[in-house]
């Protein structure tokens, strides 16, 4: 018992020498920080008005009114656009990739025919941007799922 306590004693005298070691070069070193800051030779005021914005641009700029006149001028006269010819033969909606038929071609939502882009297919037909305007193209199919069903129901009496 007397052996742990000598043990325990000595550590103890051991951080307490150390930590008084410690704190003595902590003051010597800040004397010799105070020493340099007083050697320092003081900066030269700047005056910034006098330099040029980095973020301006280079570029001339044009007048207000030059601009204005310049945007009303340019723009070519809004035409009435009219949608490019699609045939569709057939469509699949109501699934998670819808599809249609255009033209002979397989297409879905994305898809671009004829500088026309397919934004949406249902039932009834698609939806186009053509020349950044919105059609909507109707299916002139006759046929559904009814009437499928209907031909098959036929077929299975008569045993076709």
């Amino acid at each position: 018992m007397r052996r742990v306590l000598f043990i325990i004693l000595l550590i103890f005298l051991f951080f307490v020498t150390m930590k008084g070691g410690i704190v003595l070069e902590a003051l010597e070193a800040k004397e010799e920080t105070s020493q340099t800051t007083e050697e320092r030779p003081e900066r030269k005021k700047v005056d910034i008005r006098n330099f040029r914005n980095p973020f301006a641009s280079l570029l001339p700029q044009k007048k207000p009114e030059e601009a204005k006149r310049t945007r009303t001028t340019d723009r070519p006269k809004a035409e009435k656009v009219a949608p490019p010819d699609f045939t569709i033969y057939g469509l699949i909606w109501n699934t998670d990739l819808p599809q249609a038929i255009v033209n002979e071609r397989v297409v879905k939502i994305g898809d671009v025919i004829n500088e026309a882009e397919i934004l949406n297919i249902t039932k009834e037909g698609i939806t186009i941007k053509y020349r950044n305007e919105e059609f909507f193209i109707e299916s002139q199919l006759s046929v559904t799922a009814q009437d499928i069903n209907k031909d098959l129901k036929k077929d299975r009496r008569y045993g076709r």
